[in-house]
């Protein structure tokens, strides 16, 4: 099932090139959209093509515009001129983050949800965990996604009870994991749209904020997480999903039993090997031998310094082994 098409008409076409530049970082957005700086050439592609939602600037907006059928029409206000019943106006001049979200709350209100699309097709979970600390598993997770991301739909998911994300990201988030973790269980034929709503992006990485509080991370059972995660498979927007896991979440073996790969980074002084010794020797034990036989284990070598600044990853030093693993595993040979 294709997409419902989003149309929006600006004449100004820098900020109709800003909402494209916005939207094209949005790879899993709900609709397809298309760009107009001209009201004829609207009014031309809406003769062969149905319109979900029209987006249309109080510029290009006139009488001519109640001849395009579409099921929405939204007008982004400049002078607060434009008025009728059936519009629903928002002001203009404010992030093109904001609006797409007045637009899908507006959407969501007068839809059930029918739209959300099921798929059939294919998607892998690469699970990354590891019994020992400071192994770099976070800055593993993060520049794999960030390399995937290149040509891959990837969205990556954290589960560490500190993450320290609102400060790595120089940010304050207003929802996290376990706000999604809410719309799975209660809103469930609203969550596609609502997701588009809170997913975060790293260039062409998506990501949900991982949980504030470790506590309600803790609270949630294997079995929500499950669903929470094949909710997200069943939506077909992903290619890859990364779990940067911890043994802070309730059903952490269940949950890797459904990744695909699942890389294991270790160290080899001593405590370290006996910590991974005793995680290989419980797997044994409670019969996860799923689990063992698609573990990858790797070492890094100690790097001078591993960057700060998350966009900065892909030019480390540890690019290049994230690098040769992925041509080795996926068969990605990326630059």
């Amino acid at each position: 099932m294709s997409k419902h098409i989003m149309a929006i008409c600006d004449k100004e076409a820098e900020y109709a090139n800003r909402f494209q530049e916005y939207l094209s970082r949005k790879k899993a957005f709900l609709f397809q959209v298309q760009i107009f700086t001209s009201p004829e050439q609207l009014l031309l592609f809406s003769e062969k093509n149905k319109i979900e939602i029209l987006v249309i600037s109080e510029n290009s907006y006139s009488e001519k515009m109640n001849q395009i059928k579409t099921n929405h029409l939204v007008v982004l206000s400049e002078k607060g001129t434009t008025a009728g019943e059936d519009l629903f106006i928002i002001p203009k001049y404010q992030s093109s983050e904001k609006i797409i979200h007045e637009i899908m709350y507006y959407y969501e209100k007068l839809n059930t949800g029918n739209i959300l699309l099921q798929s059939t097709k294919e998607v892998k979970m690469i699970g990354v965990y590891t019994p020992v600390g400071r192994c770099l598993q976070t800055s593993f997770s993060l520049l794999l996604g960030q390399l995937l991301s290149k040509r891959h739909k990837i969205l990556y998911l954290n589960f560490e009870a500190f993450s320290g994300f609102g400060k790595f990201m120089k940010r304050e988030f207003q929802t996290d994991i376990i706000d999604m973790m809410y719309l799975t269980n209660h809103m469930q034929d609203n969550f596609h749209s609502k997701f588009q709503n809170m997913v975060e992006h790293i260039h062409n990485l998506d990501y949900i904020p991982p949980a504030f509080s470790f506590m309600d991370l803790s609270a949630v059972s294997g079995e929500k997480w499950i669903q929470f995660l094949d909710t997200i498979k069943q939506m077909g927007d992903y290619e890859y999903i990364i779990l940067d896991l911890s043994d802070n979440i309730q059903g952490l073996l269940s949950i890797l039993q459904k990744c695909d790969t699942i890389y294991t980074l270790i160290k080899e002084d001593g405590m370290a090997m006996a910590k991974i010794d005793q995680y290989e020797k419980l797997l044994k034990t409670m019969e996860y031998q799923d689990i063992i036989d698609h573990t990858k284990r790797f070492q890094f070598p100690c790097f001078k310094s591993i960057p700060m600044e998350v966009e900065e990853l892909p030019f480390c030093e540890l690019a290049k082994y994230v690098k040769a693993i992925l041509k080795e595993d996926l068969h990605e040979e990326l630059s």
